[in-house]
């Protein structure tokens, strides 16, 4: 009898050693996922960035841009069919919604061809809108 409640003891032992292992690696797996994306997002905005060197390459900036704020929405799994409804989930993580809100429409009327000129102006406040929702979720 004696020997049956020791095998036992050890059986629940290395099923919990188990069982912790197990979560462990699921941890660190999921931290080395979450690191290289957010690598992965640092990368593309430094792309961006450097389209905003020369003004004829500053529409591409601000397409890619909202393109990366809405891969980053859908990695955080913030629920919406297109951008506009996460940008609606995400209002409450993010600080300056209006700002996001002008760079999203800005894009639109970029990408529909609504757009004769662009001004500088727009440009580097509809950045400065991507880059602080970027900051507030914790990519930058």
């Amino acid at each position: 009898m004696h020997n049956l409640n020791v095998r036992i003891i050890v059986m629940i032992v290395i099923a919990l050693l188990a069982i912790i292992g197990l979560v462990v690696t699921s941890l660190v797996a999921r931290r080395v996922r979450a690191q290289a994306l957010q690598r992965k997002f640092e990368r593309q905005w430094l792309a961006v960035q450097r389209q905003c060197a020369k003004s004829e390459t500053w529409p591409t900036a601000v397409i890619d841009a909202d393109k990366l704020i809405d891969d980053v929405l859908r990695a955080m799994n913030f629920k919406g069919k297109g951008m506009g409804e996460r940008l609606v989930s995400a209002q409450r993580t993010l600080t300056d919604n209006d700002a996001l809100w002008f760079a999203h429409k800005l894009c639109g009327r970029i990408a529909n061809d609504e757009m004769n000129r662009l001004y500088k102006k727009d440009v580097q406040a509809a950045l400065r809108g991507y880059r602080r929702a970027l900051q507030d979720l914790g990519v930058l």
